[in-house]
């Protein structure tokens, strides 16, 4: 991975930090609209660099891995809790099924 990339990866998460952060401050403030620009500048220029500096294969691969992950969370750590509206069998599968998309995710993100 190269500098621009790391450098475009930076930029958009400054930017959604900032969007979260402008959450805080009132509408009428002029802040706001100056942080808003800054902000869609930012996610702008960002994706940009991460675009032309990765492939995008590369891109698509992590962004799955980082949705088995979310997947393999809600399997293991919401789904079981839900006995009212299934058979008690089914918590032992979908923690099995989020357990191994979870493995699933980690490896499309780290490799």
């Amino acid at each position: 991975m190269g500098v621009m990339a790391l450098l475009g990866i930076s930029m958009f998460v400054i930017g959604l930090l900032i969007i979260y952060l402008l959450f805080y401050l009132p509408l009428k403030d002029e802040g706001f609209y100056i942080g808003f620009a800054i902000a869609i500048l930012m996610l702008s220029v960002g994706t940009y660099l991460i675009y032309v500096n990765l492939p995008l294969t590369l891109i698509l691969r992590k962004a799955a891995g980082l949705v088995l992950i979310y997947i393999g969370y809600w399997f293991v750590f919401v789904f079981p809790d839900a006995i009212e509206i299934q058979a008690e069998g089914q918590s032992l599968l979908g923690i099995i099924i989020g357990v191994l998309s979870f493995i699933w995710g980690l490896y499309f993100l780290m490799f």
